[in-house]
């Protein structure tokens, strides 16, 4: 969507949308997995082909901006390499152990870390240089896209720590 009110509305909506699921999905499966876990997949797999099928049928009129150029497929490798290594690194932080081996966790993280690093600058660094990069870092020079943007990290923050925080209180108490 350009600038304006529409792209303001169509952000609205699927914010709503998830705010509301995520409410609504927890209660509601919570709920059927009383009675039994299979009716999740007895309601949620034809809702979820009911949602792409309207989707599909909406689409036609849709708008998309076609791309002359082929995909960073290299922009998307070293992107995809600097979020698992960062994300296994932090998943090493204060752990005993790495099961079956005899590796130091704090120096297999370490150098993840390290590694993350070197992947997330040089793919900064060659996004900048291309055209249409895998992920286009100028776009944060727009302060409010850099706002949506933290503001979405620190929700997604926020809701996984209350979910996982909850089970874990749950299951401890």
């Amino acid at each position: 969507y350009a600038v304006g009110h529409a792209r303001n509305q169509a952000m609205a909506v699927s914010a709503g949308m998830q705010a509301i699921g995520s409410v609504l999905g927890l209660v509601l499966g919570g709920a059927l997995t009383v009675i039994s876990w299979r009716l999740a997949f007895l309601i949620n797999v034809p809702i979820g082909i009911v949602a792409l099928t309207l989707a599909w049928a909406a689409s036609d009129g849709w708008e998309t901006p076609r791309r002359a150029g082929p995909v960073d497929v290299p922009g998307a490798l070293l992107f995809g390499v600097a979020l698992a290594t960062g994300l296994l690194a932090i998943t090493l932080v204060g752990a005993s152990a790495i099961a079956g081996t005899d590796l130091d966790p704090g120096m297999v993280s370490l150098a993840l870390g390290a590694v993350a690093l070197v992947a997330t600058v040089v793919t900064v660094v060659r996004a900048l240089r291309l055209e249409d990069p895998f992920l286009d870092v100028r776009l944060f020079r727009n302060v409010a896209f850099s706002a949506a943007a933290l503001v979405s990290l620190l929700t997604g923050y926020a809701f996984a720590t209350a979910i996982i925080g909850g089970a874990v209180f749950v299951d401890r108490v």
